[in-house]
């Protein structure tokens, strides 16, 4: 072979790696980038006996002793072993010159390269200088490179991390503010514990987010009906051919399907349950679960069942004169929801389907009684 390996320990590049293998040893990682043309270099965490193969361009490498990886870099082999036990008289001669025709060479190199940064900082100072403005007013728009912000600019920005808007799995966002012209409103993520995995399907999803024409679907309302940003985060990105994906649970407790606790595929039909708890707090005005209400009541879905069943939905109301009034109307959404909450997701209509019901463009059957609305809770 032509190339050779050399070790680094507790050095990682968590990013650029195309190929994945668990259950191998050290030597056979090694072997794996040697044979294979596009591997610049190799991972191999010890613990769990994975390697990763990973191909240029590189960036955001780590290194530290809480770094639990071992990195394998290929590089050329020096074949010049037999010339020099040949030609090593030639070589001392020749070692001056060789060395001074370097010199001058990584000297003018070094001067070409400063030259050619300078011209293009100074390019890249006058076209942000000029563009400043308009590409913050439009930094949502699809092509438009994303802008990176120190440490430092975003903890100014948030006044010191101050104004929490929520929380989630990875960490908290907070609001913020930017310092220039336009006074941008500005919404910033702080990671507790970066990990690797955790970094990489972070940069994953700011990528994709920055690069997918989606509509705002996730909205939240205040008291005044004003759409406040609920929820920007991103689980998993389809292909437009695909219709069901496995993957991690995402979403509240209390609102999640059924089908994210079991070994089946999710599909959209686990949003539709989701708006079957939502549709229920709009009808009754209260949250899902309430620990303080009645023992009957302190899980809305089983009690808007029993309500259901009884004929009883003036009880879900009770205080809403003006949904007493419509009695009808709430049978028909209570209908509507529960249909939405069935457990089997085959059963469970679709968001057109749904919409229809609820303008009346549609009839609404007697909904199946669910199986367990509990099992649903994590």
């Amino acid at each position: 072979m032509q190339f050779k390996l050399i070790a680094m320990s507790h050095v990682d590049w968590p990013l650029a790696d195309y190929e994945q293998y668990a259950t191998i040893t050290k030597d056979q990682c090694q072997q794996l980038c040697l044979t294979d043309c596009f591997c610049a270099i190799a991972v191999f965490h010890d613990q769990s006996n994975t390697c990763w193969k990973k191909k240029m361009p590189l960036s955001n490498g780590n290194m530290g002793d809480n770094v639990e990886r071992t990195l394998f870099v290929k590089v050329r082999k020096n074949n010049s072993t037999q010339s020099e036990l040949v030609g090593s008289n030639k070589w001392k001669k020749d070692k001056k010159n060789w060395i001074l025709g370097s010199s001058l060479f990584l000297g003018s190199s070094v001067l070409v390269n400063v030259l050619l940064i300078s011209v293009i900082l100074f390019g890249a100072y006058c076209t942000i200088t000029i563009k400043e403005a308009p590409s913050l007013q439009s930094s949502n728009n699809i092509g438009l490179p994303l802008k990176a912000f120190t440490y430092i600019e975003l903890e100014k920005a948030t006044s010191g991390f101050r104004e929490v808007l929520g929380t989630g799995a990875s960490g908290i966002v907070y609001k913020g503010q930017l310092q220039d012209d336009l006074s941008t409103e500005i919404a910033v993520k702080k990671i507790d514990k970066l990990e690797h995995e955790m970094e990489k399907e972070f940069s994953v999803e700011v990528q994709t987010i920055g690069q997918t024409h989606h509509k705002n679907l996730n909205i939240l309302l205040d008291g005044n009906f004003t759409a406040k940003i609920s929820d920007f985060g991103l689980a998993k990105l389809l292909r437009t051919t695909q219709t069901q994906t496995n993957t991690g649970i995402r979403g509240t407790r209390g609102y999640v399907a059924p089908e994210w606790f079991k070994s089946i595929g999710i599909t959209a039909k686990v949003d539709v349950y989701s708006f079957g708890v939502i549709l229920l707090e709009l009808i009754c005005c209260r949250r899902n679960v309430e620990l303080d209400a009645a023992e009957d009541q302190k899980i809305l879905t089983d009690w808007a069942n029993d309500c259901y069943r009884c004929g009883r939905v003036d009880f879900l109301v009770e205080g809403d004169d003006e949904a007493t009034l419509n009695l009808t109307k709430v049978e028909r959404f209570v209908a509507v929801a529960l249909w939405c909450l069935q457990e089997d997701p085959t059963i469970r209509p679709t968001m057109l389907k749904v919409t229809q019901m609820l303008d009346e463009a549609a009839a609404v059957p007697t909904p199946p009684d669910p199986s367990s609305f509990i099992s649903s809770l994590p």
